[in-house]
């Protein structure tokens, strides 16, 4: 069957509002509302024309999909323009034969072009986990009414799209239809049963009902082996670092004696996010170790930490990463750059930990500009004297 799809034209509109209904009668309600829905958001300031795209079988339309800017408001009280895809439509009869798939992989590259950041939908779980969409929890994205939602899905349009960023997903108000206007709206089309309790129906009830409210992130300063969230640190530290990099027990029990040491631990409901140790100085702060829990990590929380933490502090924050050698070690250096730090020049070694190591060389990043060789001089003596001066 040959399939092509192009631009929605004037001329397609009732033919494209026939489908949709068609597409959609007794699928989440008896009957439906998105015929209506289509005919009115074209006439939305927010509709995007070069994303309305049809496909055409035989010379008749037999799916067809549009878009309408939306934003999210992240957390930090910013707005990030986004793309809402939807409704999408394909007529019964020409399901199951990937055209969905086509209109979507089409205007999703189209979107990328055009220099968007991000698609999101509600829609069924089981089929749009298998055209690139993933949970829009995994970034920190809620709904409006601040839930997690298992319908609601998100596209990242480039790497590190939605990095940093979460919040609440607003949609155009033209999706709050009003039911009176789309019965009337739907008089004047060839008229079909109203179905109640269809199994598409009864899987939207169960889906609608995949809601939870949103725990924030919470802080949490662990200042002994005996804080309830010690042992989730000393798994992630374990696992995340090679040992020699790693502080003995006594060393880290030394840390707790320090004033200037805090270990900060970040949840989110009953998930133990990560940590970051670190060090108050007079004129900058220093990161000793950071780590994310592995499960999450991807899906934007080490930008949206570190982020947080840095802009909780007034002064210069400081840390080390290892040299450049393989594409890992690239892909390190560009996280924090993304996350506004800047590469050092000064040549660095990390004093050891354990005996029977050397000291490794490592690269100095600070946050707001890079630092003086005198501002150098006094970090090095700092780490030697204070940080890492151990008894044991």
């Amino acid at each position: 069957m040959n399939i092509y799809l192009r631009l929605e034209r004037p001329e397609d509109y009732r033919e494209s509002e026939e489908v949709m209904k068609e597409a959609f009668w007794n699928h989440y309600t008896p009957g439906c509302n998105e015929h209506y829905l289509l005919h009115i958001m074209r006439d939305s300031p927010n509709f995007v024309p070069k994303l309305d795209y049809v496909a055409i079988s035989e010379g008749k339309i037999v799916g067809i999909i549009v878009f309408l800017k939306s934003f999210i408001l992240a957390d930090d009280g910013s707005k990030k323009e986004v793309l809402s895809m939807g409704p999408i439509a394909v007529l019964p009869q020409y399901q199951r034969m990937g055209i969905g798939r086509k209109l979507i992989t089409h205007t999703c590259d189209l979107a990328t072009q055009m220099g968007y950041r991000a698609i999101l939908l509600c829609g069924e779980p089981n089929y749009y986990s298998k055209v690139g969409f993933v949970a829009a929890e995994q970034f920190g994205i809620r709904t409006a009414e601040n839930k997690f939602f298992e319908a609601l899905h998100v596209y990242p349009l480039y790497s590190n799209a939605l990095n940093g960023i979460s919040g609440r997903y607003y949609e155009d108000t033209i999706y709050d239809i009003d039911p009176d206007k789309s019965v009337e709206f739907d008089r004047s089309f060839p008229q079909k049963e109203r179905i109640t309790g269809t199994p598409t129906q009864k899987r939207f009830a169960e889906v609608f009902a995949m809601q939870k409210d949103y725990e924030p992130i919470q802080k949490h300063f662990i200042d002994s082996c005996t804080h309830p969230l010690y042992k989730d640190f000393q798994e992630l530290y374990d696992t995340s670092f090679p040992i020699f990099e790693q502080r003995t027990h006594e060393q880290q029990m030394e840390a707790f004696q320090n004033k200037a040491y805090k270990l900060l631990a970040f949840t989110e409901g009953n998930v133990f996010l990560g940590f970051i140790s670190y060090w108050q100085f007079d004129t900058y702060c220093y990161i000793e170790h950071f780590a994310i829990n592995a499960r999450l990590r991807g899906k934007g929380y080490g930008s949206k930490l570190l982020d947080c933490f840095v802009r909780s502090m007034d002064k210069i924050v400081l840390l080390e990463i290892d040299p450049i050698t393989d594409n890992i070690s690239e892909a390190r250096l560009r996280f924090y750059q993304r996350c506004r730090f800047h590469e050092n020049p000064h040549p660095h070694k990390h004093p050891v930990y354990r005996n029977g190591y050397c000291p490794h060389p490592l690269i100095v990043l600070t946050t707001q500009r890079e630092i003086s060789p005198k501002e150098y001089r006094q970090f090095d003596a700092d780490l030697r004297n204070i940080v890492m001066n151990f008894k044991h």
